[in-house]
């Protein structure tokens, strides 16, 4: 199990003010050639962030079962409608050693700050 976790930020883009609310929710994906693979969802937080702690073992599948870097993009849902999908972020994930079991283990994956009206 290789658990890392994936953030960003949503902010208004005309006021830069935050994105808020409990009526958001943030899913994060792995683009694939045949079907996508949801690795994890989340909320916003009062400063529109977001952090969602994934699997890497969710990011194979039967279409791309060797993938080891995820090529992710997140989908914003305003009230169960989807209100923005970002680009994909391709090989997003890098790897450090862990100083007590010299095994690899994910890191924390910035994607952006993401504008929407």
């Amino acid at each position: 199990q290789l658990l890392f976790n994936v953030t960003g930020k949503f902010v208004y883009k005309y006021s830069e003010k935050p994105v808020t609310g409990e009526e958001y929710r943030v899913w994060l994906y792995d683009k694939d050639p045949v079907t996508d693979d949801k690795m994890g969802e989340g909320t916003l937080d009062e400063e529109g962030r977001f952090d969602i702690t994934c699997d890497l073992s969710d990011a194979s599948s039967m279409d791309l079962p060797w993938e080891k870097k995820p090529d992710f993009y997140v989908i914003l849902l305003k009230s169960g409608h989807e209100t923005f999908r970002s680009i994909v972020f391709k090989d997003t994930i890098t790897y450090v050693e862990s100083p007590i079991s010299a095994r690899k283990k994910g890191i924390i994956v910035h994607l952006s700050t993401f504008e929407i009206e």
